[in-house]
C-alpha cells in the first residue's frame, strides 16, 4: 500500500453452537503490528466482540500507511480472546 492509503479487513467472529450450548459470547479484540505507530495507524469501532452462539458478526479493520511512513513490511496481528482461548491471525502489509 501506498503512503496515505487505507486498507479494510473484515474479521469475522463465528461461534459454533456444537462448543458451547446457547447463549452469548464475548471477546476481546486483539490488534498487533511490528510497525510504529507513525508507519501503521490500525483502527477500529470495536474493541469487545460479541456475537450470538451459532450466528456470526463482521467487525471492520482499518490499516492507514501513515503518510510520513517507511516504505517497508510489517506483520499486523489480528484475532480475539476472551479468558480461556485465544485466536488470531498474522497478515503481511506492505508500504511501498
Amino acid at each position: 500500500m501506498e503512503r496515505g492509503e487505507t486498507a479494510e479487513v473484515l474479521l469475522q467472529f463465528n461461534i459454533p453452537n456444537v462448543l458451547i450450548g446457547e447463549g452469548e459470547v464475548s471477546a476481546s479484540l486483539n490488534i498487533s503490528s511490528t510497525a510504529s505507530s507513525s508507519d501503521l495507524i490500525i483502527t477500529s469501532e470495536h474493541t469487545v466482540l460479541n456475537s450470538l452462539v451459532g450466528d456470526s458478526q463482521s467487525y471492520l479493520i482499518q490499516i492507514t500507511a501513515g503518510e510520513e511512513g517507511s516504505p517497508d513490511t510489517h506483520k499486523v496481528l489480528l484475532g480475539a480472546f476472551d479468558d480461556e482461548i485465544a485466536i488470531s491471525k498474522f497478515i503481511t502489509v506492505t508500504i511501498v
